[in-house]
């Protein structure tokens, strides 16, 4: 098979079964068979999106939609399992707005060009998945522009956790 017509209908399964980041894929063996392809090729064309960051994939977890969680093991921490989306919420209208602040005051040309790229992207996006991916992508750059490595890792948290798909259904 082709592996572009496999990349094709990869990305139709992935919004079809795994819309939202956080979102768990079919195993392997059934994913093959959505996309109808060997699991070779299959293998192959996951690699791309991988990389992209559209989906992460670790033995024991599967694969699921969104970015790899960064800084933290793999597995759940409990501070993530005891905090609810109104605590995340919460944490986020305290923190982001001080990291907006310093952005601007940090902020280098080119920096405000990129921002207003991830505005138009995100008023383009006609989907909840494309909706999620570029208000990540617009919060992302935010962090970057006020050039704090801390800040930038706790905002990707933040943003991990946001979107696993039981916050996403509540």
């Amino acid at each position: 098979m082709d592996k572009q017509v496999a990349r094709d209908r990869l990305w139709r399964v992935l919004e079809e079964c795994a819309p939202a980041a956080g979102d768990r894929l079919p195993p392997e063996r059934v994913l093959k068979d959505l996309v109808r392809c060997s699991r070779e090729t299959l293998r192959a064309v996951l690699a791309a999106p991988e990389a992209e960051g559209e989906i992460w994939r670790h033995v024991g977890q599967g694969t699921l939609r969104g970015r790899a969680p960064l800084g933290r093991p793999v597995k759940d921490t409990p501070l993530l399992e005891a905090t609810s989306p109104a605590d995340l919420m919460d944490a986020r209208r305290l923190l982001e707005p001080q990291v907006a602040a310093a952005a601007a005051m940090r902020r280098m040309p080119g920096d405000i060009d990129l921002l207003r790229r991830r505005v138009a992207e995100g008023r383009a996006a006609r989907y909840r998945a494309a909706c999620e991916r570029a208000d990540d992508a617009f919060h992302q750059p935010i962090a970057q522009v006020a050039r704090n490595p801390l800040l930038i890792a706790l905002l990707r948290h933040f943003s991990s956790a946001r979107c696993r798909a039981i916050w996403q259904r509540e």
